[in-house]
């Protein structure tokens, strides 16, 4: 039990999450329930691009790493748009009291 709470520790400090349980279909669900952000591609600050990802790291039971929009998919004022809109929209049914199915 002490060997447990050690490593849950250990992964809140350093914000690895781990392995998740979930399927590809239910982490791809659960992306679509979160606020999302935008983020840097590996150009940097100067690219054209951004990658829209959940606020959440969110990953399948193989691994596999949910993003919304990969690097070079999106420019960054549609990016920046599209996530203020979703964000809006999952604040919107919180206060609602709406579940998004």
């Amino acid at each position: 039990m002490e060997e447990q709470n050690n490593n849950e520790n250990h992964s809140l400090l350093y914000n690895k999450p781990r392995r998740s349980l979930l399927t590809f279909d239910e982490a791809t669900d659960l992306s679509l329930k979160v606020k999302w952000k935008t983020i840097l591609c590996n150009s940097g600050e100067e690219c054209w691009c951004r990658i829209i990802t959940p606020e959440i790291d969110i990953e399948d039971k193989d691994g596999n790493e949910i993003y919304i929009a990969g690097s070079g998919a999106i420019p960054k004022i549609y990016a920046e748009h599209i996530v203020k809109l979703h964000n809006d929209f999952i604040t919107y049914n919180n206060l609602s009291g709406i579940t998004n199915k």
